[in-house]
């Protein structure tokens, strides 16, 4: 899943996209693979969204600190639990450049 994923980041790379989203199956499962999130992310020019499918905050800690992807896009219910560098309550969509 992984090199397919990678094959398809490059060679979308020319659109100029603004990211792309949930690539890895490892979002359809209770639990993420932050290794395979941030090598699919150091390999491609596009930034990597995931987080409509994770459900437990402890996933979104390991991306972020892993800087795995580029782009955190959790569902509402999940918001409270992830601060920002702040510490307000985060925005639907988190980037990092």
């Amino acid at each position: 899943m992984l090199p397919d994923a990678i094959k398809f980041a490059r060679a979308v790379e020319k659109y100029n996209l603004m990211w792309l989203e949930d690539m890895l199956i490892g979002d359809y499962v209770p639990w993420v693979n932050p290794q395979a999130y941030r090598e699919l992310t150091t390999s491609t020019s596009t930034p990597i969204h995931t987080g409509e499918q994770i459900y437990l905050r402890h996933n979104f800690k390991e991306l972020i600190e892993t800087q795995a992807v580029r782009v955190i896009g959790p569902i509402r219910p999940i918001l409270a639990a992830l601060p920002s560098s702040n510490g307000s309550p985060s925005t639907p969509i988190c980037t990092r450049s």
